[in-house]
């Protein structure tokens, strides 16, 4: 299973179980925060792998 966070200024500031929807917010963070990411998080029997 994999998750998308939407990273902004190095904290983590929501979780989507789809990349289309962490594209749909990830504007509206842009005009918020000075650095925004979409980081992929793979999940494998509830833990996230490195």
């Amino acid at each position: 299973m994999e998750k998308y966070l939407i990273i902004a200024d190095g904290e983590i500031i929501k979780s989507y179980t789809t990349f289309k929807q962490a594209m749909w917010d990830v504007d509206f963070y842009k005009l918020m925060y000075k650095e925004v990411t979409i980081y992929q998080q793979v999940v494998k029997n509830g833990e996230p792998t490195v």
